[in-house]
């Protein structure tokens, strides 16, 4: 599996961005580069482990999703909260391991 390592202390209102660029200069990550982004959210020490395929906007990955680890779960709202911690979609071995 290919999977891009991102973190973010930036917050906005009530969640952190993550930006998912390579750099500014660079062309943005396609499905053919990276299956999954694993996003750690340096103030509340949390992991997100989202699949690529889940940020597609068009042909695109999208470069910003907002995680919100501190709201509660609303309909429709936070779309990212089901990849938190969500380790066992690695498999067996990344949780034996304990995650990356």
């Amino acid at each position: 599996m290919r999977v891009q390592v991102k973190s973010s202390t930036h917050r906005v209102g009530t969640g952190y961005r993550c930006h998912l660029e390579r750099n500014r200069r660079s062309s943005p990550y396609t499905l053919k580069q990276v299956d999954f982004f694993a996003a750690w959210i340096v103030p509340e020490n949390l992991w997100y482990l989202i699949p690529a395929r889940a940020l597609v906007n068009g042909d695109h990955l999208k470069k910003g999703p907002m995680l919100c680890p501190m709201q509660p779960l609303e309909k429709d709202r936070y779309l990212y909260e089901e990849y938190r911690e969500a380790w066992s979609m690695l498999g067996a071995r990344a949780e034996k391991r304990g995650g990356l």
